[in-house]
Formats: structure tokens, C-alpha cells, sequence
């Protein structure tokens, strides 16, 4: 007499009758075992004031939404991203992908915005921005940019930066007023 397997018959039929769940069990659960990481998000406000002696000194403006109060996440409409796995150089990026289309609605936005503190030593710029969709801003070490973290949340923090003169590409002078952006889901892992 052949003897049946430990487990209760109803049970050892039920899996042989059906070999395919193991599978299945065993692909929901990789699958379930393995959240997915949210998109950075980034809330706050920037401006610039390019002087002009011909035209009249104008100002710039990246906000967010609702005086810099709105989370924007990569999407249609924006690029997102931010690093903050190398403490000594964290550094965030906002770009409108339709820039261009912006520049020439409303001629006085940033359409794209870095910021990262950065070593005296270093010559990286520390603020880079596209004034509208002709003045690029590219500093190399005028304007002091601060990163605060987060308590208890190691992908999230506060870059900031006030009142520093900066010139655009073209050497035309300008100042940045102000700029504090802060940034959740933020990468801390360091790039390979």
C-alpha cells in the first residue's frame, strides 16, 4: 500500500490539482515584498533680479505654487530631482520641461533651478538658472548656498540662499533676492 504525503489530503490534492499557485504565491509576494521609492518633491520659491540699464532692472520668479507652499513632483510639466548621499555636496534640480513655451508666456519666470552648497575649493557653481529662455545664471562660488536636513528623515532638507550677486553667461549683473526649496524623498543612495 502506497503512503500519501504528511499533509491532509484535501490540502496535498488541492496544490497538485493547481501546480501553478506556488508560482503565483511566490511571484505576488516578490512582488508585494517591494515598495517602490516616491518621486522627490520639492516646495518653495526663488527670485532674481537681472539689472538692466537700458530695458529697466527685471525680476524673476520660480514658485512652486502658492507662494511656495505647493509639492511638485516630476511630471509633465516639471523635472525633479535631488542627491543627498554625499553630505558634503547635497544639491537639487527644478526644470520646467516646456520651458521655452513659459519664457515666451511670461517672460519673467526661472525656468530651471540648481542649488548646492559646494566647497570653498570647489570650482562647481553653487546656483544655476535659466532666466526665462535666454539669461543663464552659472555661479561659481558668490552666492552661499545652505542645506539644512531634516531631523529623523535622512532624504529630506532645506537648501536656502540669500541676497548674493551672481552674472549671467552673457556677463550681465544680477542678484539673487532669495531662495529656500524644501525637498522630500530626496536619493541617498550614492550613485554607481
Amino acid at each position: 500500500m502506497k503512503s500519501r504525503a504528511a499533509f491532509p489530503s484535501k490540502v496535498s490534492e488541492n496544490w497538485r490539482a493547481r501546480p501553478g499557485r506556488l508560482l503565483y504565491l511566490g511571484l505576488t509576494a516578490l512582488v508585494l515584498g517591494c515598495s517602490q521609492v516616491p518621486d522627490p518633491e520639492v516646495t518653495g520659491i526663488a527670485q532674481f533680479l537681472l539689472f538692466d540699464a537700458f530695458a529697466g532692472d527685471r525680476r524673476f520668479t520660480l514658485d512652486t505654487g502658492a507662494g511656495g507652499t505647493q509639492p511638485i513632483q516630476s511630471d509633465a510639466t516639471w523635472d525633479v530631482d535631488c542627491n543627498l548621499s554625499m553630505p558634503d555636496s547635497p544639491w537639487m534640480y527644478l526644470a520646467r520641461k516646456d520651458h521655452a513655451e513659459v519664457a515666451q508666456r511670461d517672460p519673467h519666470v526661472i525656468t530651471i533651478l540648481g542649488l548646492g552648497p559646494k566647497p570653498e575649493s570647489s570650482p562647481d557653481p553653487n546656483v544655476g538658472a535659466m532666466l526665462g529662455d535666454y539669461y543663464f545664471v552659472s555661479d561659481s562660488g558668490t552666492c552661499a548656498v545652505t542645506f539644512a536636513a531634516a531631523d529623523g528623515d535622512p532624504a529630506a532638507g532645506t537648501f536656502s540662499a540669500e541676497n548674493c550677486d551672481a552674472a549671467t553667461r552673457f556677463g550681465n549683473k544680477g542678484r539673487l533676492e532669495f531662495a529656500k526649496f524644501h525637498v522630500t524623498n530626496c536619493n541617498t543612495e550614492p550613485y554607481k
